[in-house]
């Protein structure tokens, strides 16, 4: 279910930054899914030194590839370095795995825009398609076109709402080992197994 939506248009980055961390702490549930790009590159870097230094663990809290891919041989390693205490972590050790954390868009394979805008988008419309309340959300997904050869927004136009929306769908439905970042697996679209897409008529 989509909660709700906001843009920030003009800030600081590190007055962002600072909010983000009073989200975490506020919000124990709060989990981030950014897409690694641009200012989140930093975003990202500011967090994996304010959130330890709050007792949060950020491998607990922001989608990595390292939780999410804690099998694959090459995350095994990292993943066994997580045991390690939080007081016995220094800002190197965050540093090593900086550059898993994110989602950082690729022109194809399993983190490329092709992949959320066909597989990942047809699966939370079926799923989410009564959910969606959010005017720019909604107006976002009508204005997608196909721009050379891809599905992307129009000329003038952003998809920032629709990308943003995309990644909690896939990191709900694709990503593995939820159980890290508190989340039951169990729990996850419950409430949408009755969800027929037929039914998007009716909100059309």
């Amino acid at each position: 279910k989509l909660i709700y939506t906001f843009t920030v248009n003009e800030t600081n980055i590190t007055t962002f930054c600072m909010f983000l961390v009073d989200m975490f702490v506020r919000h124990p549930n709060f989990t981030m899914i950014p897409e690694r790009r641009s200012s989140a590159i930093a975003i990202i870097d500011y967090l994996l030194i304010a959130l330890p230094a709050r007792g949060i663990d950020p491998f607990t809290r922001i989608f990595n590839w390292v939780v999410s891919e804690c099998n694959d041989k090459r995350f095994e390693e990292a993943f066994k370095d997580l045991r390690t205490p939080m007081h016995k972590r220094d800002e190197a050790f965050y540093t090593k795995y900086k550059k898993h954390f994110g989602w950082a868009t690729s022109g194809q394979g399993a983190t490329s825009r092709t992949e959320l805008y066909s597989t990942t988008l047809m699966n939370a419309l079926k799923k989410c398609h009564d959910r969606i309340y959010d005017p720019q959300v909604v107006s976002q997904i009508l204005g997608l076109e196909i721009r050379n050869n891809r599905v992307d927004h129009a000329s003038g136009k952003h998809d920032d709402f629709v990308i943003a929306m995309l990644l909690c769908h896939w990191f709900l439905s694709q990503s593995k080992n939820l159980n890290y970042y508190g989340i039951n697996p169990l729990s996850v679209f419950k409430d949408n197994e009755n969800t027929n897409i037929e039914d998007a008529n009716e909100y059309s």
